[in-house]
Formats: structure tokens, C-alpha cells, sequence
């Protein structure tokens, strides 16, 4: 298998390891089954993908794609259990990221969903996303970002948010 055969990149100072290794080193939400075509929710999937990341302190990936969340569950990345912190989740500066704006999150929903809601959490980093959501109800509108339960190092870079539906009470 993959964990006997030998890997060396080509350069001065190069470190062998196995192909088993090197393929570990870029953790991708494809391969937790996360749908990247929009039509299926990808929740649960996602949420797989960020715990394992948060266990193994690795960078988490999203490829090219569109990802739908069609609950009222915001992206599942930081502090997830909706709950007011009493401390701040060490997320070990995982990143999230993707290639721009062809890596879409949307959230569609009734009552509206803010795309991303980091929740009480430190070392946290996004880059390279495009933020999207439709809201078919009237009783809320969706922010693209959210910050709430107190942060610190969390940062976002290259975000693009687009049709972000507000809505006056």
C-alpha cells in the first residue's frame, strides 16, 4: 500500500517520506463525502471534516464547488454547539480555504442562516471564499459573517460575500 512506497521531492535538502504521508498532508472535504454541486446539504459531512481537522490540527480544504446548507445550521467550523462560551475553542490555527470565488458556501433557508458564525473561538483562519445566501421566510436576514462569544487570532482573508439578503422589520 501507500505507506510502503517511498516518496522524495525533488530539490536540495529534500526529506523522504511515504506516499501515505504526503497524501495525508492536505486534508479535503471530499473526503468526507462533502457535495460540491449545491444540491445536496453538506452539513454532516462538513461537520466530519472539520472535527477531524480540529483533532489533527490540519488545514482544512474546499475545492472548486458550490456547498449548501439548507438547515437553519450555519458552516460548522469553531464552536458549533450553539451554547454561550465560558472559554474560547482553541481551533490551533486551522485554515479553511478554498480557490476563491469558485468555492462557494450558501446557506438556504427559511428563516435565514449567517454563512459563517465563529462562536467563542481563537486561532482560526478562512481565506480564499465566496459567501452566499436565500432566505425564503420573513423573519430574518442572513449576515455572511459573525462573530459572536468573544475571539481572538481569527482571521479572513480574500472573502467575497454576494446576495446577502437583509430584511427590515
Amino acid at each position: 500500500g501507500s505507506s510502503l512506497v517511498g516518496h522524495i521531492a525533488s530539490g536540495a535538502g529534500a526529506v523522504a517520506t511515504t506516499v501515505q504521508a504526503k497524501l495525508r498532508e492536505r486534508v479535503s472535504v471530499l473526503d468526507f463525502g462533502v457535495d460540491n454541486t449545491g444540491v445536496t446539504t453538506c452539513y454532516t459531512p462538513m461537520k466530519a471534516a472539520w472535527d477531524y481537522c480540529l483533532a489533527s490540527g490540519k488545514d482544512l480544504y474546499l475545492p472548486a464547488g458550490t456547498y449548501t446548507i439548507t438547515t437553519a445550521n450555519n458552516f460548522p467550523f469553531g464552536r458549533v454547539d450553539g451554547s454561550t462560551p465560558t472559554s474560547l475553542l482553541d481551533c490551533l490555527n486551522i485554515t479553511v480555504y478554498g480557490d476563491g470565488p469558485n468555492t462557494i458556501l450558501q446557506t438556504t433557508t427559511v428563516a435565514g442562516a449567517d454563512v459563517l458564525q465563529v462562536n467563542g473561538a481563537k486561532n482560526l483562519h478562512f481565506r480564499n471564499l465566496m459567501l452566499k445566501s436565500t432566505i425564503s421566510g420573513t423573519t430574518a436576514g442572513s449576515n455572511g459573517i459573525s462573530v459572536t462569544g468573544g475571539y481572538d487570532n481569527v482571521t479572513f482573508e480574500n472573502i467575497w460575500c454576494e446576495d446577502l439578503p437583509s430584511l427590515d422589520k
